[in-house]
């Protein structure tokens, strides 16, 4: 296992803002090495994800935004990306996705890129449209030699905000795409070419993380806005219909924590899902800091979700773990951890 995430911070003199580190987990999840730095740019480096392509590849993504505090006042917002040979021992120097004239990547490509059944890899991401800067709008790359070079194939726009965009695989070959913070939800039956309209199921969400899981239900790890927590929607019929204990919520996987995460599949058919214990938005955030992980197996019905026992988990320590309640204060989920 490998985990890679952004550190960012509250308002503090970090003059490059945020930086990307990478850990590796020889044992499943149960230890890990410490964390070293993998990219460090000018800008706020977030956002960062990995996955393994079919040849043992890796290809790590992220997006880098300007700092309010960066030195240099050029930086602007991007996404970029690096490719591995060794497991992740060394990596390539970052390259950004080419530009165009009508599009130029904006970071916030949320979650890793995927690689598609015919083993090209797609990434989608926030572009921003140089004739219409109000509007916002996801491009689709596609690459066709492993990451090795993107081509932007689509875009999709919005006369609202759609960020942090999300796309999975089905079965049959068709995409899906789901986006913030309306939980927004578009297809595709021509690999990314042409989208249908974006319709939104009615659960509102931030950091969202499209996973197919091998017993044919799509599931969408997000943090939730009603919720202020993590928590998981369920799909049977491939992101038509959504299921979770309430219609405008989804089943909840911590109830004390920010909700930005990211979610693998394990050789099981379970999923691993590493989550920020807070938002660093603050000082005392900063000082407190944590990553979690969660084992997470999905019911074959789409009618819930099993916390299995994991290092650092609820289950793992005895901890009592339920379906809070929607609009629970966090004094009231966690009172400890609250003071």
């Amino acid at each position: 296992l490998q985990v890679m995430y952004g550190h960012g911070g509250p308002a503090i003199s970090a003059p490059r803002g945020g930086r990307a580190h990478i850990m590796h987990s020889d044992d499943g999840g149960e230890t890990w090495s410490k964390p070293e730095t993998l990219v460090d740019t000018e800008g706020d480096d977030r956002h960062a994800t990995v996955i393994e392509l079919d040849d043992g590849t890796l290809l790590g993504t992220f997006a880098t935004w300007p700092w309010r505090s960066a030195a240099r006042k050029d930086v602007t917002k991007g996404s970029g990306y690096m490719l591995s040979d060794d497991g992740g021992q060394t990596w390539s120097e970052p390259v950004s996705p080419p530009g165009f004239p009508e599009a130029r990547p904006a970071g916030f490509g949320n979650g890793s890129a995927i690689q598609l059944a015919d083993r090209k890899v797609m990434w989608v991401m926030n572009v921003d449209l140089e004739a219409k800067p109000e509007t916002a709008a996801i491009g689709i790359y596609l690459s066709s030699d492993r990451g090795k070079t993107f081509e932007l194939v689509s875009i999709i726009c919005a006369d609202h905000d759609i960020s942090e965009p999300s796309v999975a695989e089905l079965a049959d070959g068709r995409l899906v795409l789901i986006t913030r913070d309306q939980g927004e939800i578009c297809f595709s039956d021509d690999a990314g070419r042409t989208w249908s309209d974006l319709v939104s199921p009615g659960v509102r969400m931030f950091d969202p993380h499209l996973l197919m899981m091998p017993n044919g239900i799509l599931a969408c790890f997000h943090g939730s806005v009603q919720c202020h927590d993590l928590r998981v929607i369920l799909s049977a019929d491939g992101g038509y219909t959504w299921h979770g204990p309430d219609e405008h919520y989804g089943y909840s996987i911590d109830p004390g924590v920010y909700g930005y995460s990211h979610a693998a599949l394990l050789p099981d058919g379970t999923a691993v899902v590493v989550y920020n214990d807070s938002g660093g938005h603050r000082g005392a955030d900063a000082r407190s800091g944590a990553i979690w992980a969660q084992h997470v197996k999905v019911s074959d019905a789409a009618d819930g979700i099993e916390i299995l026992p994991a290092p650092g988990s609820p289950a793992a320590d005895d901890r009592p773990f339920m379906d809070v309640e929607c609009g629970t204060p966090f004094s009231e989920r966690w009172p400890k951890k609250f003071k």
